[in-house]
């Protein structure tokens, strides 16, 4: 199970690499759980050797599962540093409420049953202890009230004292209820609430480099902090619901527990807006919603009009233009070319653009995508940076070029074999370098698909043969 667990979190570095650190850790809780159970809870030198001994195995079989990955991959990361940015407690509380409600009532619950109610607050300096820390956080909010640069810090000082609150009772469950059967199940669950407020706690602090401010920090983290939220919650809600906590007076729902039920519903309700209003703006958002509804991502293609910004980056479009060339050409490139033959489109250094749509649509090679994202995924430190706009700036002497000598170099420096000539490249490029595609039909060129807009030449062999101009 060990083995299995690790090829599977090894995967991860290549699905995802983000998702490493919270479900490695969530695994190494894990195995530790289960080395302790193999014990009987006793923690012994022996105990700990053998869990290092599981860890190691475990960190080993997940890279070497993957090691041809982890070998060829050149990692765009460069580590990690103080972030500049703290989260608005009430921009997270949208969007975490709804899942973490689940996971914190069940550790409250819970801890109340477990510990609160007969350990600590049947015991006189227990009682002390807790009126102490009631005032502690009177403190500590008249101090925020009192001082705004704190407030910023809201989100993060919330969730590090529910963090406190979580690792102190895994230990207390861990040292005083090592016995008891749900002891492992308790660990596990409240070890993924764990890891979510972490997270949370986290990003508030560093933040992943090179980013966008800490928007990849926050977005691909946040994921694993939201499931890790939402399966604490749902196995911690059947579970308080299973043993009857949502039905007893007593306990702490049990005064609470219209209230409690109200919030929950009002928070499930809550949770269904998204899913719908913004199911219908991100509809409203679209090409053309003409089509109706449908499963067919490229329905829209017939009937849309695309304005596009152009290479000024201005906000008035410097040309409009229908889809339905485009996808005609797309679809006649699918089914009539064998294996993946290189196709030369245009592309340029602005992003969220139709380009590059040949490779988006065809699954075909192209010289060069879309600039931001080739060097997002092949590396930084400049070497790659430099190899991407040096495509970028041959793709625009391809089109821009009136000289044939140039445009064979370009098109056997990449081997291409087909160049597409389309109202998107129309646009960008300067008309004086477009009509020599016609000039050369039938000397190196030849017409492999037309129709209005669009027009497919095939290259001929001896000019993607390297050694002829090259």
């Amino acid at each position: 199970r060990v083995a299995a667990l690790a090829v599977v979190v090894g995967s991860l570095a290549a699905i995802n690499t983000w998702d490493v650190p919270a479900y490695g850790l969530l695994s190494l809780g894990a195995v530790a759980v289960s080395v302790a159970l193999r014990h009987r809870g006793r923690v012994r030198p022996m105990t700990i050797v053998g869990w290092g001994a599981w860890l190691a195995g475990f960190w080993a079989l997940a890279y070497l599962a993957w090691a041809p990955f982890h070998l060829h991959y050149d990692a765009p990361s460069g580590g990690v540093e103080p972030g500049k940015w703290r989260t608005v407690t009430w921009q997270y509380v949208a969007i975490h409420a709804v899942v973490a409600f689940g996971a914190l009532s069940w550790l409250a619950a819970v801890s109340w049953r477990t510990e609160l109610r007969r350990r600590v607050l049947s015991r006189p300096m227990a009682r002390r202890a807790a009126a102490l820390l009631v005032g502690v956080v009177l403190v500590a909010l008249t101090l925020w009230v009192a001082a705004p640069p704190l407030r910023e810090w809201t989100t993060f000082t919330l969730l590090s004292l529910a963090l406190a609150a979580t690792l102190a009772q895994m230990g207390l469950w861990a040292v005083r209820r090592r016995a008891e059967p749900e002891t492992p199940v308790r660990l596990l669950v409240a070890g993924m609430l764990a890891l979510a407020l972490g997270i949370g706690a986290g990003v508030d602090v560093v933040r992943v480099t090179p980013d966008i401010d800490r928007m990849n920090t926050i977005f691909k983290l946040g994921l694993n902090a939201w499931v890790l939220y939402a399966l604490a919650g749902g196995a911690g809600l059947w579970h308080l619901w299973a043993t009857g906590a949502l039905r007893r007076h007593s306990g702490p729902l049990g005064p609470l527990r219209h209230g409690w039920v109200t919030l929950a519903v009002v928070l499930g309700l809550a949770g269904l807006v998204f899913p719908i209003w913004g199911t219908l703006a991100r509809v409203d958002d679209r090409f053309d919603n003409s089509v109706g509804l449908t499963l067919d991502g490229e329905a829209y293609l017939g009937t849309a009009v695309y304005g596009d910004p152009g290479p000024a980056d201005t906000k008035a479009d410097d040309a409009r233009y229908p889809l339905a060339d485009d996808a005609e050409a797309l679809a006649y490139l699918r089914e009539h070319t064998v294996g993946t033959p290189v196709v030369l489109e245009a592309a340029y250094r602005h992003g969220y653009r139709w380009y590059p749509r040949v490779a988006a649509y065809t699954g075909l090679p192209v010289v060069v995508g879309w600039e931001w994202h080739q060097e997002q995924q092949r590396g930084d430190g400049g070497r790659i940076t430099r190899y991407v706009r040096a495509r970028l700036a041959d793709v625009e002497t391809a089109y821009a070029t009136t000289s044939e000598e140039a445009l064979r170099a370009v098109l056997a420096r990449y081997g291409v074999d087909y160049i597409y000539l389309g109202p998107t490249e129309r646009a960008y490029f300067p008309p004086e370098g477009l009509p020599k595609f016609e000039a050369l039909e039938g000397r190196g060129l030849d017409v492999f698909f037309t129709n209005g807009q669009v027009r497919i030449y095939r290259v001929d062999g001896a000019w993607r043969d390297k050694s002829d101009t090259l």
